[in-house]
């Protein structure tokens, strides 16, 4: 795990209104991994901004694929595809995005697409 990774744990209880009630808890063990950008500048020759994702996660999963999304506010409910899903090797992956020609800003998440 890299140093901006974060862990936490999210124990959920649920309750009924029976009599007895009936209760139940889990824990769930989450983390959340660093989400690296890089950004190449417009003035390059032929140039488009382009931002690309260096490294989704610190490792992914031989197999399963992966795509990237963005919103351009946080408080915006839709996020965005960004291209094709892509097949992980299991290192690295890079998803980058050739969309961002005019963003001022733009917020991007990897999801495991299933």
């Amino acid at each position: 795990m890299e140093h901006d990774d974060i862990n936490g744990e999210v124990r959920v209880r649920v309750t009924d209104s029976g009599v007895p009630p009936l209760i139940d808890v889990i824990s769930l063990g989450v983390v959340v991994q660093a989400l690296r950008v890089e950004f190449q500048d417009s003035n390059q020759a032929g140039g488009t901004n382009v931002i690309g994702v260096s490294t989704i996660h610190h490792r992914t999963v031989f197999g399963r694929w992966y795509r990237l999304q963005y919103k351009e506010r946080l408080e915006s409910p839709t996020w965005i595809d960004v291209g094709d899903a892509v097949m992980a090797t299991g290192a690295p992956m890079r998803l980058p995005d050739s969309t961002a020609t005019n963003a001022a800003m733009r917020f991007y998440r990897a999801v495991l697409v299933e």
